[in-house]
Protein backbone atom coordinates (compact mmCIF):
# COMPACT_ATOMS: atom_id res chain seq x y z
CA UNK A 1 0.00 0.00 0.00
CA UNK A 2 2.91 2.60 0.90
CA UNK A 3 4.31 1.79 -2.57
CA UNK A 4 1.08 2.57 -4.36
CA UNK A 5 1.06 5.86 -2.42
CA UNK A 6 4.28 7.03 -3.05
CA UNK A 7 3.95 6.17 -6.87
CA UNK A 8 0.46 8.39 -6.95
CA UNK A 9 2.24 10.71 -4.97
CA UNK A 10 5.00 11.16 -7.66
CA UNK A 11 2.75 10.87 -10.58
CA UNK A 12 0.39 14.29 -8.73
CA UNK A 13 4.07 16.23 -8.19
CA UNK A 14 5.19 15.42 -11.63
CA UNK A 15 1.57 16.24 -13.38
CA UNK A 16 1.60 19.85 -11.27
CA UNK A 17 5.10 20.66 -12.16
CA UNK A 18 5.14 20.70 -16.17
CA UNK A 19 1.46 22.40 -15.63
CA UNK A 20 3.61 25.44 -15.23
CA UNK A 21 5.51 25.45 -18.55
CA UNK A 22 7.72 28.61 -19.17
CA UNK A 23 8.04 29.67 -22.98
CA UNK A 24 11.70 30.08 -24.38
CA UNK A 25 13.23 31.56 -27.64
CA UNK A 26 15.23 28.22 -29.54
CA UNK A 27 18.57 29.51 -29.26
CA UNK A 28 18.07 29.64 -25.03
CA UNK A 29 17.82 25.70 -25.15
CA UNK A 30 21.03 24.08 -24.36
CA UNK A 31 19.63 20.39 -24.20
CA UNK A 32 22.08 17.11 -23.30
CA UNK A 33 22.37 13.75 -25.44
CA UNK A 34 20.06 11.69 -24.46
CA UNK A 35 20.87 9.13 -21.30
CA UNK A 36 21.83 5.42 -22.40
CA UNK A 37 21.30 2.40 -20.84
CA UNK A 38 25.51 2.49 -19.40
CA UNK A 39 24.98 5.91 -18.07
CA UNK A 40 21.61 5.52 -16.36
CA UNK A 41 22.46 4.58 -13.04
CA UNK A 42 26.25 6.07 -12.71
CA UNK A 43 24.89 9.13 -11.47
CA UNK A 44 21.99 11.37 -9.48
CA UNK A 45 22.48 13.60 -12.80
CA UNK A 46 21.65 10.75 -15.73
CA UNK A 47 18.97 8.63 -13.34
CA UNK A 48 16.95 11.86 -13.27
CA UNK A 49 17.46 12.62 -16.87
CA UNK A 50 17.00 9.30 -18.03
CA UNK A 51 13.70 8.86 -15.90
CA UNK A 52 11.76 11.90 -17.76
CA UNK A 53 13.55 10.68 -21.58
CA UNK A 54 12.40 6.89 -20.77
CA UNK A 55 8.61 8.14 -20.45
CA UNK A 56 8.72 10.30 -23.58
CA UNK A 57 11.03 8.52 -25.53
CA UNK A 58 8.87 5.21 -24.54
CA UNK A 59 11.61 3.19 -23.30
CA UNK A 60 10.35 0.97 -20.56
CA UNK A 61 13.07 -1.08 -20.11
CA UNK A 62 14.95 2.32 -19.65
CA UNK A 63 11.97 3.45 -17.02
CA UNK A 64 12.25 -0.19 -14.71
CA UNK A 65 16.22 0.50 -14.63
CA UNK A 66 15.47 3.55 -12.72
CA UNK A 67 14.30 2.19 -10.17
CA UNK A 68 16.15 -0.78 -7.77
CA UNK A 69 15.61 -4.51 -9.34
CA UNK A 70 12.17 -5.49 -8.26
CA UNK A 71 10.82 -2.59 -7.39
CA UNK A 72 8.51 -1.88 -10.30
CA UNK A 73 7.25 -5.60 -10.14
CA UNK A 74 6.01 -5.15 -6.98
CA UNK A 75 4.04 -1.92 -8.01
CA UNK A 76 2.49 -3.62 -10.80
CA UNK A 77 1.40 -6.36 -9.29
CA UNK A 78 -0.72 -4.06 -6.98
CA UNK A 79 -2.48 -2.60 -9.85
CA UNK A 80 -4.81 -3.42 -12.75
CA UNK A 81 -2.55 -1.36 -14.99
CA UNK A 82 1.84 -1.04 -15.12
CA UNK A 83 3.85 2.31 -13.03
CA UNK A 84 5.23 2.98 -17.00
CA UNK A 85 1.71 3.52 -18.13
CA UNK A 86 0.44 5.38 -15.38
CA UNK A 87 3.05 7.89 -15.61
CA UNK A 88 3.27 8.03 -19.40
CA UNK A 89 -0.62 9.06 -19.14
CA UNK A 90 0.22 11.84 -16.64
CA UNK A 91 2.95 13.40 -18.43
CA UNK A 92 1.08 13.77 -21.84
CA UNK A 93 1.62 17.31 -23.50
CA UNK A 94 0.66 18.95 -26.40
CA UNK A 95 3.87 19.25 -28.10
CA UNK A 96 7.22 17.65 -28.89
CA UNK A 97 9.62 16.67 -26.53
CA UNK A 98 12.58 17.89 -27.06
CA UNK A 99 15.27 16.93 -24.18
CA UNK A 100 16.56 17.57 -20.79
CA UNK A 101 19.94 19.38 -19.27
CA UNK A 102 20.90 18.70 -15.73
CA UNK A 103 20.95 21.90 -14.35
CA UNK A 104 22.40 21.93 -10.34
CA UNK A 105 22.46 19.01 -7.49
CA UNK A 106 21.99 19.61 -3.66
CA UNK A 107 23.71 16.62 -1.18
CA UNK A 108 20.70 15.69 0.66
CA UNK A 109 22.56 15.82 4.28
CA UNK A 110 22.26 17.45 7.23
CA UNK A 111 24.55 19.90 6.61
CA UNK A 112 22.81 21.07 3.60
CA UNK A 113 19.71 21.58 5.87
CA UNK A 114 17.64 18.32 5.28
CA UNK A 115 16.56 15.70 7.41
CA UNK A 116 18.55 13.23 6.07
CA UNK A 117 17.29 10.53 8.72
CA UNK A 118 14.11 10.76 8.12
CA UNK A 119 14.42 10.45 4.21
CA UNK A 120 16.61 7.51 4.64
CA UNK A 121 13.37 5.76 6.56
CA UNK A 122 11.38 7.01 4.30
CA UNK A 123 13.16 5.59 1.21
CA UNK A 124 13.22 2.51 3.52
CA UNK A 125 9.99 1.94 4.00
CA UNK A 126 9.21 2.70 0.49
CA UNK A 127 11.30 0.58 -1.48
CA UNK A 128 12.37 -2.51 0.81
CA UNK A 129 16.21 -1.23 1.04
CA UNK A 130 17.55 -1.32 4.79
CA UNK A 131 18.81 2.88 5.90
CA UNK A 132 22.17 1.59 6.41
CA UNK A 133 22.25 0.34 2.86
CA UNK A 134 21.64 3.67 1.51
CA UNK A 135 24.74 5.73 0.21
CA UNK A 136 23.78 9.10 -0.72
CA UNK A 137 20.81 11.24 -1.68
CA UNK A 138 20.97 14.13 -3.66
CA UNK A 139 18.02 16.72 -5.02
CA UNK A 140 18.49 17.03 -8.78
CA UNK A 141 17.37 20.31 -10.58
CA UNK A 142 17.02 18.53 -14.23
CA UNK A 143 15.59 21.24 -17.23
CA UNK A 144 12.76 19.50 -19.42
CA UNK A 145 12.44 21.02 -23.10
CA UNK A 146 9.40 20.96 -25.56
CA UNK A 147 7.98 22.34 -28.41
CA UNK A 148 4.67 23.28 -29.09
CA UNK A 149 2.56 25.73 -31.05
CA UNK A 150 3.33 28.38 -29.11
CA UNK A 151 7.21 27.98 -29.69
CA UNK A 152 9.61 26.52 -26.95
CA UNK A 153 8.91 25.80 -23.31
CA UNK A 154 11.01 24.78 -20.54
CA UNK A 155 10.54 23.50 -17.20
CA UNK A 156 12.33 22.51 -14.18
CA UNK A 157 11.91 19.58 -12.41
CA UNK A 158 13.36 18.21 -8.94
CA UNK A 159 13.98 14.91 -8.23
CA UNK A 160 14.90 12.59 -4.89
CA UNK A 161 17.37 10.55 -6.42
CA UNK A 162 19.83 8.21 -3.75
CA UNK A 163 22.85 5.66 -4.20
CA UNK A 164 22.21 1.96 -3.00
CA UNK A 165 25.05 -0.36 -3.92
CA UNK A 166 27.02 2.18 -5.94
CA UNK A 167 23.85 2.34 -8.42
CA UNK A 168 21.77 5.68 -8.79
CA UNK A 169 18.13 5.36 -8.31
CA UNK A 170 14.86 7.67 -8.54
CA UNK A 171 12.95 8.37 -5.46
CA UNK A 172 10.55 10.73 -5.74
CA UNK A 173 9.43 14.49 -7.25
CA UNK A 174 10.79 17.14 -4.70
CA UNK A 175 9.04 20.80 -4.40
CA UNK A 176 10.93 23.26 -6.27
CA UNK A 177 12.08 25.60 -3.58
CA UNK A 178 14.98 23.77 -2.74
CA UNK A 179 18.41 26.12 -2.80
CA UNK A 180 21.14 25.26 -4.61
CA UNK A 181 24.82 25.76 -4.12
CA UNK A 182 26.17 22.85 -6.74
Amino acid sequence: MRRTIAALMTLVMLTVLMAGCSKIPLTGMDIADPVNMEQLNTSGEYVSRGFIESIFFDNEEMFNACYPDGFVDSINEESSSTMFEDFKEAMTVDGEFLGTMFEAYNNFTKEEGYDEDEMRFSISVVTGIPEEEIEAMQVTKIKVYFKDSEGNAAQSIYFLVFSYQGSWYMYNVQNKDAEFKN
